[in-house]
């Protein structure tokens, strides 16, 4: 508390921060302020969509990361008209996330291994649809991780 013109009024500090649970800083009598920290896998997504923008765009940017993906966007914006924008993103998206993915299961542990850019075959081709233990599980119509046999 603090006197102003004979009348004693409580202050409150500008900014006082408070730690979240979520790795967020909470300011308070300020707009909310975020604070993102990536993972790993984040970082290596975010810089593989940067650099496909890039590649299709024809430009470099030296920043990694989300500041990079940004700048990216930046000068995609200021050298390409909105038609040509949409264009490079929608090259960018397929050159960065692959279109076929092929789950192939293994029933001897029970694990899935996911195979990127490689068509899955028919239903009547798979080996998994040939397995008891698919046939048994989709009779009963319980799809879980125990083993069904």
């Amino acid at each position: 508390k603090y006197m102003h013109h004979n009348k004693i009024m409580s202050f409150t500090p500008f900014m006082s921060l408070k730690p979240s649970a979520h790795k967020v800083l909470e300011v308070t009598n300020v707009p909310k302020i975020t604070c993102y920290h990536d993972t790993w896998l984040d970082l290596m997504a975010i810089n593989h969509l940067s650099q496909n923008l890039q590649a299709v765009a024809g430009i470099q940017i030296e920043e990694k990361g989300y500041d990079g993906l940004l700048e990216t966007c930046k000068e995609v914006t200021v050298k390409f008209d909105s038609v040509q924008q949409r264009q490079l993103s929608l090259e960018g998206l397929a050159r960065s996330i692959p279109k076929e993915i092929f789950p192939l299961a293994n029933f001897e542990d029970m694990s899935c291994d996911m195979i990127f850019g490689e068509e899955p075959p028919t239903p009547d081709e798979d080996p998994a649809t040939k397995q008891p233990c698919y046939k048994l599980c989709k009779i009963n119509k319980r799809h879980t991780t125990e083993r069904c046999s």
